[in-house]
């Protein structure tokens, strides 16, 4: 009951923060804690199954990596926070897949990520085509720096193009493209070269990872190709 809250409060308190020295780092810590703790609790009354996969094992990896390179840290204080930030991520993943009831639970916490990003990005496109004098020409808004903002939309942008490309009904395909379209616009409207450039290699090793010859597939990559196109297309004509 508690963990859907907790999860959406530590998005909450994040999303803000304006550096190594912003106390909302603290609220934001104490909610990711507590969201860990709550997932954690049922594991000492059920037997622990990890699943034997290689996302888990490089997730595992990357976490193992993350706290060693602390060893060789210059400035102590800094890397931790960085650290304790670049880690969420893994061990909110690393302590759902870890769960007995998995299969109900992991649905339910990526939807309320999903929830808290697809405002995000309403909320850009919102600051670029109507607000565009005040938030322009790189949209941020809540964060720091547009860079911040299109790493967020990057963490759902890549799931919903891998859902529209597995996707059996055409509901959830119409879904799947309306969430691409969102976040790809979200993306764009930042700027971020580097976020982009990211998007597009994991573009390249999703469908190379999930290519099919089949007619009705290409079809899925020629709408994607479509959607891309017009998304660029609108966020030029508008920031021109």
């Amino acid at each position: 009951i508690l963990s859907v809250p907790l999860l959406l409060a530590t998005i909450g308190f994040a999303i803000p923060i304006n550096g190594t020295d912003d106390i909302m780092f603290t609220p934001a810590m104490l909610c990711y804690v507590g969201f860990v703790v709550c997932a954690l609790l049922p594991l000492f009354y059920s037997q622990v199954t990890i699943p034997k996969t290689p996302t888990v094992f490089f997730v595992f990896a990357f976490l193992v990596w993350l706290v060693l390179s602390l060893n060789w840290s210059q400035v102590p204080y800094v890397s931790a926070f960085f650290t304790m930030t670049l880690s969420t991520l893994p061990v909110i993943f690393l302590v759902m897949v870890m769960r007995p009831d998995r299969e109900l639970w992991v649905p339910i916490h990526l939807l309320a990520i999903g929830i808290a990003i697809i405002g995000a990005g309403v909320w850009a496109m919102i600051q670029f085509f109507f607000m565009f004098d005040t938030y322009g020409p790189r949209i941020k808004h809540p964060m720091l720096n547009p860079n911040n903002l299109a790493a967020f939309f990057n963490l759902a942008l890549l799931p919903s193009l891998g859902m529209f490309l597995l996707a059996r009904h055409k509901q959830t395909m119409a879904l799947a493209l309306g969430l691409v379209t969102l976040f790809l616009l979200g993306l764009l409207v930042t700027f971020g070269k580097g976020a982009f450039s990211a998007f597009v290699i994991s573009t390249v090793v999703l469908v190379a990872a999930t290519f099919d010859a089949r007619e009705i597939q290409w079809k899925r990559y020629l709408a994607i190709a479509a959607v891309m196109l017009a998304c660029y297309l609108i966020v030029n004509a508008v920031s021109a």
